[in-house]
């Protein structure tokens, strides 16, 4: 950061001195006597003005120079004196950092989305570059609304994340092999999930849940599982906010959906819409509707869009080549507790771990080693840390059967994936079957 600042303060010396040579800053010059102003005549440096004063009297300067660097510059400055700081606390140098990083966010999205030279191999088939470009175009969608309608600490705080995602990115994009940067990558991301107690009873949220997963089908059969948990995060985020006060649950659930949906370019069917009619009995204009979506978008601060475990399940299965089998089972058992919530003994899980634990509960569940050194490696986490995850999946499994929301398992029943909800260790002989009939173990 010094030497960032002090190459900062060197450019910004050299602009001032060229224009005290130009005859330019005639308003900074000192009155002096004449025999003082031909010595310093002779040594233009003299002339220099206090850079303490700098954003007093070159303020124009200071900024283009700001805003050509990124969002550490600015936060160096404001270490530089109690008038550096003082101008930026009252400028709007921060708002304006903010429309420039996000607009250098989404070109960089556009070009790694069309233009994959420079990336490491194999990044097209990565299940996690397409989340680094959607959160790209994210939270540079969210940037402007952002800073209309949020206090300037807000808008320096999303500056500064987006400009971390741009570094995180180029970091990302310069490695050849990089699918250990990138889950650690996804790692830091799932930090910022911040759900909180919801007043809705589990059993209400479950019913809602269900509903949603119910959709994915017919006419809305291009919804795919990101899709729903993506939705679900966005929902879970509405009712811990308490409002379900504002809307019902299920015009939120519709919301989360439809939000989900815009963000990872799917057009939006045109029964969705129609749905907040059909649960409310009302009639909804296409501003009303708009209104509601921007709504729950200022709650969440624009900022929603986060690593899922169904993703984290995605990139450990490719990580270790794992079997289709156990890829679906996995994503089974994780759908599973998406559905019921999680545990009322535990607080709430991070999307790395309960992939983690889903992962490992399929493992055990189809006698294969249930948390295997190298996964310790890549993910960080112990069997020990898992374990009561682990044992909590495995009882949501042995009950799916009798549980009375029955969308998740209607869905894992197609051999589209395996066949995985009618696995049973009840019936070994069916499980044996069900096994062989796809050759995967």
């Amino acid at each position: 950061s010094l030497q960032l600042l002090d190459s900062l303060l060197q450019e910004i010396r050299m602009f001032i001195l060229k224009e005290i040579i130009m005859g330019e800053t005639d308003g900074l010059r000192v009155k002096t006597s004449n025999s003082e102003n031909g010595a310093k005549a002779a040594n233009p440096q003299s002339k220099c003005p206090n850079l303490d004063q700098l954003p007093l009297t070159h303020e124009h300067i200071l900024r283009t120079i700001i805003l050509y660097s990124d969002t550490q510059t600015i936060q160096t400055c404001e270490q530089v004196c109690t008038t550096w700081n003082s101008w930026i606390s009252s400028s709007s140098i921060w708002t304006e950092m903010l429309a420039v990083v996000a607009a250098r966010a989404k070109s960089l999205a556009w070009s790694i989305r069309y233009c994959t030279t420079g990336v490491g191999e194999g990044w097209l088939d990565d299940t996690a570059s397409e989340y680094v470009i959607n959160r790209l175009e994210h939270l540079a969608e969210g940037a402007k609304d952002l800073a209309k309608n949020d206090c300037q600490e807000q808008v320096k705080i999303r500056a500064i994340m987006i400009n971390k995602l741009l570094q995180d990115t180029q970091l990302i994009m310069g490695a050849k092999k990089y699918s250990q940067i990138m889950f650690n990558f996804l790692k830091r991301e799932e930090r910022q999930k911040q759900i909180q107690d919801q007043k809705l009873p589990l059993e209400l949220r479950s019913s809602l849940v269900d509903w949603m997963m119910d959709m994915d089908d017919g006419s809305l059969s291009t919804f795919n599982t990101e899709i729903i948990h993506q939705a679900v995060h966005i929902l879970d985020m509405a009712l811990s906010q308490g409002l379900e006060e504002d809307q019902t649950p299920q015009v939120l659930g519709i919301t989360a959906l439809i939000v989900a949906v815009e963000l990872l370019d799917v057009d939006v069917p045109p029964c969705l819409y129609e749905l907040y009619t059909e649960v409310t009995g009302e009639m909804f204009t296409e501003r009303e509707i708009s209104d509601i979506i921007n709504h729950l978008l200022q709650k969440l601060r624009f900022n929603w869009y986060l690593p899922s475990s169904h993703l984290f399940i995605s990139k450990l299965s490719q990580m270790t080549n794992a079997k289709p089998m156990t890829t679906h089972l996995s994503h089974y058992l994780n759908d599973l507790v998406l559905l019921s919530g999680p545990s009322p003994r535990s607080a709430p899980l991070s999307s790395s771990l309960l992939a983690s634990a889903s992962l490992a509960a399929a493992q055990k569940f189809l006698g294969l080693e249930t948390w295997p050194s190298c996964l310790v490696s890549i993910t960080g986490y112990t069997l020990d840390q898992l374990r009561d995850s682990i044992d909590f999946i495995t009882r949501l499994h042995e009950n799916d059967r009798t549980n009375e929301n029955q969308a998740v398992r209607n869905k894992y029943q197609e051999p589209e994936f395996y066949c995985v909800a009618m696995l049973d260790q009840a019936d070994p002989l069916r499980s044996k079957m069900i096994l062989d009939y796809f050759d995967v173990l």
